[in-house]
């Protein structure tokens, strides 16, 4: 009796940690602050905060403050400060009022803190007033409702700011740094598609600005793109929407090759996968999703989060590698 009842227990141990292995697969951290914000309010309207925008103060040293209206700019894709002389009295971003605008594209970085040289400079300059027994604990001077843009060749310029509360600071963040990852996102799409028409130019031996399938294959093994051919032919095939004829063999022009090219990566089923475990709206997979997605869908119950972190080091291309971010082409 007993030694059943210890079999009992055993087997009931052993369900225990199943269920625990289960919660274990099924459960995302979270990595930051941010992704909190998120999911209690949607990108949209985080997006529409910033869209509005709202009074910050621009902070250039100690007792060097400006009182700005932010705002970032969609139509334009850039951030935008206007002196509350001409924001209150209803100017637009064209206007002589409006600061030097700041691309998306060139946003490199949104810091939360005190994590600048000024923000240092400020601080120092506030703990030295206090312990004089001067400079009273003021709002402005609270870490949490500060934030930086780094931007500009190199991440040389910076634009530091201080919101009026730790939400609207959270709100700046989430939101820049969404905008900027989709900005950065659509530019290198850009600039890998020119590299693409540049490969195809390469492949077009005798310039009449058309492959056949044969050359195209060729083409794709010089890139080093792996595919299965009668897959290949498939997208081939629906890629060749002018249905023209070189020397009797069917044909793309740059147009189709660059659309029958992205179709070949994004094949559907990975492509569902993929978007289930990467992030919400910015398709990007950090190490901690990559290890869910393997430990999940590809029965790597082994793979740790140090694991995921060299395959993106090892296999992504774009930039968002040294941010620790895959994509899903890897470009």
């Amino acid at each position: 009796m007993k030694e059943t009842l210890l079999g009992c227990e055993e087997k009931e141990e052993e369900r225990r940690k199943e269920e625990e292995v289960i919660k274990t697969l099924n459960y995302k951290p979270i990595a930051d602050e941010s992704e909190v914000l998120v999911r209690q309010v949607s990108m949209e309207e985080v997006v529409q905060k910033i869209h509005e925008g709202s009074a910050l103060w621009k902070v250039r040293g100690v007792n060097k403050w400006f009182h700005r209206h932010y705002k970032v700019d969609i139509d334009n894709m850039c951030l935008v400060g206007e002196s509350k002389k001409w924001w209150s009295s209803g100017g637009n971003t064209s206007g002589d009022g409006a600061e030097n605008a700041v691309p998306l594209v060139d946003i490199t970085e949104v810091r939360k803190g005190w994590k600048t040289d000024t923000f240092n400079k400020v601080s120092t300059h506030s703990e030295k007033l206090k312990e004089k027994g001067g400079g009273a604990d003021e709002p402005l001077l609270e870490e949490l409702k500060c934030f930086s843009v780094i931007h500009g060749p190199g991440g040389r310029e910076v634009l530091d700011l201080v919101a009026s509360s730790e939400e609207e600071r959270d709100a700046w963040v989430t939101g820049l740094s969404h905008l900027v990852q989709m900005v950065r996102s659509l530019y290198e799409e850009k600039q890998y598609d020119v590299w693409l028409r540049d490969q195809f130019k390469q492949a077009d031996k005798d310039n009449n600005k058309a492959l056949n399938f044969d050359e195209i294959c060729s083409l794709l093994k010089n890139i080093n793109l792996q595919m299965d051919k009668s897959h290949a032919k498939k997208l081939f095939n629906q890629a060749n929407t002018n249905k023209q004829k070189k020397d009797g063999q069917q044909v793309l022009e740059v147009d189709e090759f660059v659309a029958f090219y992205h179709a070949l990566l994004k094949m559907s089923e990975v492509e569902k996968l993929y978007k289930e475990h990467s992030s919400e709206g910015s398709q990007l997979m950090s190490p901690e999703q990559l290890c869910s997605f393997l430990q999940s869908c590809q029965g790597m119950s082994n793979c740790d989060e140090s694991e995921a972190t060299k395959i993106i080091n090892e296999f992504e291309k774009s930039n968002l590698k040294e941010e620790g971010y895959m994509t899903f082409d890897g470009k």
